[in-house]
């Protein structure tokens, strides 16, 4: 559903997001595109920020029907050690923003205990 051009465990410039796969994957499993797409886009940004693929969370490699269905609830979130590392790359940025693409739409990052807003 998606891609983002960077080598494992760096922080890279770029992803894809491929609406034609989030909305039959939307269409297939009974979710609204649009939470879907959220989810998609939050999943790149964390392999921009450095994350690889962790079973269970908004990073996992595959979102079955259990993950669909919390991300309905909004639990589907980073882990705390994601969120750390996220936090940590902000911080070498130098920055208290994530800079995307998004058409004017604010984009915030669910960690357990705080907000990144984007």
């Amino acid at each position: 559903m998606g891609m983002a051009f960077t080598p494992a465990g760096v922080a890279g410039s770029r992803a894809d997001v491929y609406f034609g796969a989030i909305d039959e994957l939307a269409s297939l499993r009974q979710a609204d595109p649009a939470e879907v797409l959220g989810y998609v886009v939050a999943h790149e940004l964390g392999h921009l920020l450095g994350l690889g693929h962790f079973a269970g969370g908004i990073m996992s490699s595959s979102w079955n029907d259990k993950m669909l269905k919390t991300a309905r609830k909004r639990w589907l979130k980073f882990n705390e050690s994601q969120c750390a590392a996220i936090h940590s790359r902000i911080a070498e940025k130098d920055t208290a923003r994530v800079q995307v693409q998004t058409h004017g739409v604010p984009l915030l990052l669910a960690c357990p205990n705080s907000m990144i807003e984007a």
